[in-house]
């Protein structure tokens, strides 16, 4: 036990010698099992091998192996030998006989012509026409770091990544997977592409204008090249259809607003409609009261004579947060500034930023479709404890609870002070945002001058970045013809494009002046002023509300 029983040894025939270092490796150890079959079959086989790759190319899945390996690793299935690696230096008796060779003989032919045909039939499973091979073959052959990396793959890899050309060295960590068969060079199953055909390949991935990530999959799974991925992303980037009809950016972080010190401190409001009507939506960002109002219709003097109304019964805010549209106007500027409150507006598109006056809307909706009478739904609502707190708006706004058509006992109805409301308001809020981020994720901030794409009706627009605008995540941008739009950052796209024109500015917009929308003072469009015939009431389309037409 432990001494030699048999030797033998065979040259390469013609085709072996073209084989990559690590196939003759395999070859020699399916030669060995051939030839000691009736010796070793049936029994635990350990082969010794002083090439440290094949350890990991048996362990390998057989699917994932490279086409002669893979066929060789079939012929070794019956003897399921373990490779062991070992210095060449302890295999003296291997490395003497690997010098005195016997000539070939036939039965190593049929081995030949056996993993030959499996290799021919993978290069013909290649859905490419003839002529596009001819070209892949061609190209391969005038490639010269490709015809370098087939040289190296016969002559064997080094032990250390300095010693191969510099040109090679990105195929270092996948050197055991690569072959040549019929001229071409294969990475496992993946075609390697020569340099002067990967635009080209480019271009047929991208056919289709998939997304980055299912090109990359697309390309993986039949071709490769160094930098494929890079390139791939490059190209899909780049690409004025895919910026033009790509998805929403995804949500940012939220940006809570800070909690008031006091009841009443803070407004939101909006408008809504239901049913066919048009109300007026106020709420308070401390305690979540909701005052509402029917309008009769919804220009500027309307919406301020029912603010008016509402202020003179708990008084004026301190800030009143609103969309765009009825709010940003020139008669809605003087109201603000002869009540002494501050007016903040929301991006255009980005009714988000008003978060609070939204939720309120959706609040006062259900009542008015719910509720047989809107005004006991919005009692009840002023009664009923805000969700994550023990107070109810009522009591937060005026430290009491209002009584309703369900009795109630005196004590209940008496003035209380809320105890700890700031510390509930602030870990409700904690809770929401802490909620809300986790499916969210930070955009990086645009510069001034930056080429960007704005989100217009559900596509994206080139634009360029001319301004920032008071609100956090907010700036003004001019599109190619010269207009000017307020946007949150989620409507605004970076991109790797180039401008297909000069975007030239048309005005200096400065940090602290955002883009205006002139509205007449009192414009009814509900209710026309009476003429001599009937005529119809024009007015522009909504998306065209927020910008200056020229």
């Amino acid at each position: 036990e432990g001494h030699p029983v048999i030797y033998a040894s065979r040259s390469l025939t013609n085709a072996e010698q073209h084989y990559a270092q690590i196939e003759k490796e395999l070859l020699a150890i399916v030669f060995a099992c051939e030839r000691f079959n009736q010796f070793i079959y049936g029994t635990q086989v350990t082969v010794h091998s002083d090439h440290k790759p094949l350890e990991a190319i048996i362990a390998k899945p057989l699917s994932q192996a490279p086409p002669r390996i893979q066929r060789l690793l079939i012929r070794l299935q019956k003897y399921h030998p373990t490779v062991k690696y070992v210095p060449g230096k302890f295999l003296f008796i291997a490395d003497t006989l690997s010098r005195a060779y016997l000539p070939e003989e036939g039965e190593q032919q049929e081995l030949n012509e056996d993993i030959e045909v499996m290799v021919h039939s993978m290069v013909t499973a290649i859905p490419a026409s003839p002529e596009k091979m001819a070209e892949l073959k061609e190209e391969t052959a005038n490639d010269e770091t490709l015809q370098q990396l087939k040289q190296q793959m016969v002559q064997g890899w080094p032990d250390r990544k300095h010693e191969i050309p510099q040109n090679l060295a990105t195929y270092w960590n996948i050197r055991h997977e690569l072959s040549e068969a019929e001229g071409l060079i294969f990475k496992d199953h993946q075609l390697v592409i020569p340099t002067a055909m990967r635009s080209n390949m480019l271009n047929l991935i991208h056919e289709s204008h998939l997304g980055i990530e299912k090109c990359k999959a697309r390309a993986r799974a039949i071709l490769f090249w160094p930098g494929m991925s890079k390139d791939i992303y490059e190209k899909v980037s780049k690409c004025a259809t895919c910026a033009t009809y790509r998805r929403r950016n995804q949500k940012e972080p939220m940006i809570a607003h800070p909690i008031p010190e006091r009841p009443w401190q803070k407004l939101g409001t909006d408008l809504c409609e239901c049913k066919g009507k048009n109300y007026l939506v106020v709420v308070d960002y401390y305690s979540k009261f909701i005052e509402t109002a029917l309008l009769p219709n919804k220009t500027a003097g309307t919406v301020i004579r029912h603010l008016k109304s509402i202020f003179a019964r708990h008084g004026i805010p301190e800030e009143l947060v609103s969309d765009n549209m009825p709010f940003n106007n020139k008669e809605f500027d003087e109201f603000a500034k002869e009540w002494r409150f501050k007016q903040t507006t929301s991006s255009p598109t980005y009714a988000q930023s008003n978060g609070m006056s939204e939720k309120a809307v959706q609040t006062v909706k259900r009542i008015l479709k719910k509720a047989d009478d809107p005004y006991v739904g919005l009692m009840e609502y002023r009664n009923t404890p805000v969700t994550g707190m023990t107070y109810s708006p009522s009591q937060l706004l005026m430290s009491r609870t209002t009584r309703t058509k369900i009795p109630i006992s005196k004590e209940l109805l008496l003035p209380a002070v809320p105890i700890n409301a700031q510390q509930q308001l602030e870990q409700r809020q904690n809770q929401q945002k802490q909620n809300y981020d986790k499916s969210t994720k930070p955009l990086p901030p645009l510069e001034i001058g930056e080429n960007i794409h704005l989100r217009q009706d559900s596509i994206w627009a080139p634009a360029t970045v001319s301004g920032l605008a008071p609100a956090p995540r907010s700036y003004i941008v001019t599109t190619s013809d010269g207009q000017q739009y307020r946007r949150n950052r989620r409507d605004l796209l970076k991109t790797n494009i180039p401008p297909s024109t000069i975007i030239e500015q048309t005005e200096d917009v400065g940090e602290e002046q955002p883009t205006i929308i002139p509205q007449p003072p009192d414009l009814d469009l509900q209710n026309p002023p009476n003429q001599g015939r009937p005529m119809r009431t024009t007015a522009l389309p909504i998306k065209y509300r927020d910008y200056v037409m020229k």
